[in-house]
């Protein structure tokens, strides 16, 4: 738990632009040692997700662009100065001392007799840093802020050993965070293996048309008398986008997404309403409703409309494909092993979406000072 002391310690802050915390980093050119290689990080490096430097590239002298000119060393914090509400910070860690950044990012050096850098880091990452210095940005195709704009920012340090109680609990729940993110890739993983094994045919499976075991039908959008708030969900190609009030909804019941969304497959176990740009399954024709869900999400939907150049899915084309389709037990037992990962996948997904609640949350009140 977060203690009180580091939430209301605000008054022993100082306060001053970030400019006087930071030491100055020097620029280098690539290009004069043109057949040596280095380590170049570009914004897209970066991801949102894990804040974090994830894909540097290793180029030589010769093919270095324009913009490789800032030297950056272990510890120093990026911070894109291209759409700096979009978040890309990152840590230098130690595997990329001496590495060339792009001149999108301003780097900033802490220096340590003020700062510690993993303090830096959270800090610049705060929704108020970076909604501050996002309110200074120019132009409109191609939004930016200078490393100006970004080392005026005022900034309210604590003293250093609190900085680094700080920075300790927002890095155990960042870690936290990036074990459940590879948790979740473990269990895709672990649920595209299983699928590949359980959609392996054997001697019972009979090779059908796929239009004589399930009917689909191309979804329609709302009528007008039907558009008022209700509990019903309207299901477009890219998932639920609001609730109506009407009593002719389809469902329970799996639904593909026809444009837009090419394919992605939802399976809703309520009345739902399903938009133009969506197919339905109308009709089971008896088959167990979730192996259906699973089975059509291991379908190939690059399919073209004929009469248009949006690429679209089209139901006769589905109707006519032949397939190898199992048993009524078998469906069964397919869906209910993969209902199992699925559940643990969703769970897995819910500890992350928690863990960014309070890793927002705390980096909101430590770097404020707020109670």
């Amino acid at each position: 738990m977060i203690s009180n002391q580091l939430l209301t310690s605000s008054s022993i802050r100082k306060c001053a632009p970030l400019r006087d915390f930071v030491l100055p980093t020097r620029n280098s050119d690539p290009r004069r040692a043109p057949d040596s290689q280095f380590t170049y990080i570009d914004v897209s490096a970066i991801t949102s997700e894990t804040l974090s430097i994830e894909t540097p590239s290793v180029l030589c002298g010769a093919d270095a662009p324009s913009r490789a000119r800032k030297q950056v060393r272990t510890g120093d914090v990026l911070f894109a100065t291209i759409r700096p509400s979009l978040r890309r910070v990152a840590l230098v860690p130690e595997q990329l001392d001496g590495a060339i950044c792009s001149t999108a990012f301003t780097v900033l050096r802490a220096n340590p007799e003020f700062l510690d850098p993993q303090y830096l880091y959270y800090n610049v990452l705060s929704e108020d840093f970076v909604d501050r210095v996002s309110e200074l940005q120019r132009g409109s195709s191609y939004p930016a802020v200078s490393d100006g704009d970004v080392l005026n920012q005022l900034v309210s340090l604590p003293p250093l050993v609190e900085q680094c109680r700080i920075a300790r609990i927002l890095s155990t729940i960042k870690q936290a965070r990036r074990c459940c993110t590879r948790s979740v890739g473990r269990v895709e993983e672990l649920r595209r293996s299983i699928t590949a094994r359980l959609f392996t045919p054997n001697n019972e499976w009979l090779t059908v048309r796929l239009g004589d075991q399930i009917t689909l039908q191309r979804g329609h959008d709302l009528p007008s008398q039907d558009r008022e708030p209700g509990s019903v969900p309207v299901v477009s190609s890219s998932g639920i986008t609001g609730w109506h009030s009407s009593s002719k909804a389809q469902g329970p019941g799996v639904v593909i997404g026809r444009y837009g969304t090419l394919g992605v497959v939802q399976f809703l176990e309520v009345p739902y309403w399903p938009l133009n740009t969506t197919l339905y399954v109308r009709d089971f024709h008896g088959n167990e409703p979730r192996f259906v869900r699973y089975f059509l999400e291991t379908v190939s939907y690059d399919v073209h409309n004929d009469k248009t150049s949006v690429p679209g899915v089209n139901r006769n084309d589905l109707h006519a494909l032949q397939i190898m389709w199992p048993p009524l037990a078998d469906q069964q037992r397919i869906a209910a092993t993969l209902d199992v990962v699925e559940r643990r996948l969703a769970n897995e997904e819910a500890v992350g979406a928690a863990l960014d609640g309070v890793f927002s949350s705390a980096l909101s009140h430590l770097m404020t000072g707020a109670s």
